[in-house]
């Protein structure tokens, strides 16, 4: 059996605007030590490391699939 599991923390500044909870994004520096087994921190990532911009509303049915998806909106 396959599966995956996705962490959680708390939301940056940047993600709190749509949610209190956001994935937890492993930094690059961190990816070794991760695979190892070890402990790493699991923390908001950095906001001014990320971008947010405004998608269609198509991602809200599971049945839709593919790029239109992330397409951004065409307001």
């Amino acid at each position: 059996m396959e599966s995956y599991t996705i962490l959680t923390t708390d939301a940056n500044k940047l993600a709190a605007k749509v949610h209190n909870r956001m994935p937890v994004i492993i930094d690059s520096e961190d990816y070794d030590d991760w695979l190892k087994g070890e402990q790493i921190p699991l923390v908001p990532y950095p906001p001014t490391r990320m971008t947010a911009r405004p998608i269609s509303t198509t991602i809200n049915n599971v049945r839709n699939q593919g790029p239109d998806c992330v397409a951004p909106r065409d307001d």
